[in-house]
């Protein structure tokens, strides 16, 4: 098994977290429908499945004790808990300009253990809860088995997600369906989104050195996979099946060629790769609070409404501004407290 990190991963995950940002600002919006569907909803939505698989990879790539486990939940339940916390400050924001209510709180708690308490923050909830049952069912059967089961789920979860459209045309399905949607809204969550992913990434871990996979065989491979996942999504739009665009079937095999293809690259170690995994999570994080705080500056400076791809610039800058003095803060509350110990 692989134990050292990958650094094509490391750049990997910087890209990706620019992606989430793509996602949530439209970029080529004022300039091109059909562009903008290609970079938004195909592009960018192997993101977050790529964090996913990324943490299941890591985490599982070597052998984990409960107590590991344990310290890794309560290490995302913490980031969880702080991170709503501050975007409880942000929903102030909403609740001063759209009016308080009961209904606010009562939304805000089912949102924060059903759903997630601001809209990028399911991730974290979501990551607990697939680290937490790969680890379990790993113990008692074969990690092939363990994918299977989160392939059969991940099925399931489309049908309330880009497939939502063929489910309502299923009688039995489809209020079950709507009714599972009523409470979690989405299935982009911990066991029909996150548990695949991790799965692949745990697996990947323990069976990519038995791979006899060619560079040009993953390169064939994502550029086939891919091609099928914009027909897919192209082909859902037109038919109006999605409810939301997540998840995508071909979504599956893009993102598994392109990690493998991602560690087959040899890239020597440097400072930078160190620093990109350490402020793409905070990218993801930090960004949705940048972004109000530029819609609310819109008002001032209309061209940040009418140009998509000035909007995107300035949320991220912003946002890697904002980032690279968080993580540099970070890191010099840690030197100071080594120091004193």
């Amino acid at each position: 098994m692989i134990e050292k990190r990958d650094h094509a991963l490391d750049m990997a995950k910087l890209v990706m977290a620019v992606l989430v940002i793509c996602i949530h600002t439209d970029p080529l919006e004022s300039y091109t429908d059909t562009g903008n569907f290609i970079l938004t909803r195909v592009i960018a939505r192997v993101a977050v499945p790529f964090f996913f698989m990324a943490s299941g990879y890591y985490f599982f790539v070597k052998t984990r004790s409960p107590a590991q486990l344990l310290h890794y939940l309560k290490k995302l339940g913490i980031m969880y808990v702080v991170w709503s916390a501050i975007y409880l400050i942000v929903n102030g924001y909403t609740w001063m300009t759209e009016g308080f209510s009961r209904g606010w709180i009562l939304q805000y708690v089912k949102q924060f253990f059903f759903v997630g308490s601001y809209y990028h923050l399911w991730f974290l909830p979501a990551l607990m809860f697939a680290v937490a049952i790969v680890y379990f069912l790993q113990k008692r059967m074969p990690l092939s088995s363990v994918v299977t089961i989160s392939l059969v789920l991940y099925g399931v979860g489309l049908l309330a997600d880009s497939y939502y459209g063929l489910a309502a045309q299923i009688p039995v399905l489809h209020p079950v369906i709507d009714r599972y949607l009523a409470v979690f809204e989405y299935s982009r969550n911990g066991l029909f989104f996150g548990f695949p992913f991790v799965a692949l990434g745990a697996f990947l871990a323990h069976y990519i050195p038995r791979m006899k996979l060619s560079q040009s065989f993953c390169e064939f491979g994502l550029i086939l996979s891919f091609g099928w996942l914009i027909i897919e999504a192209a082909l859902l739009r037109y038919a109006e099946w999605p409810r939301h665009d997540s998840m995508y079937l071909f979504l599956v095999p893009t993102v598994i060629m392109g990690f493998i293809l991602l560690m087959k690259l040899d890239i020597q170690e440097r400072p930078f790769y160190k620093y990109a995994s350490d402020i793409s999570m905070l990218l993801y994080l930090i960004h949705p609070a940048v972004l109000l705080a530029v819609r609310v500056a819109s008002h001032q400076l209309p061209m940040l409404k009418t140009d998509s791809l000035m909007y995107f610039t300035v949320t991220l800058i912003l946002t890697f501004t904002a980032s690279h003095l968080w993580l540099r803060r970070e890191r010099y509350v840690a030197k100071t407290s080594l120091g004193r110990n």
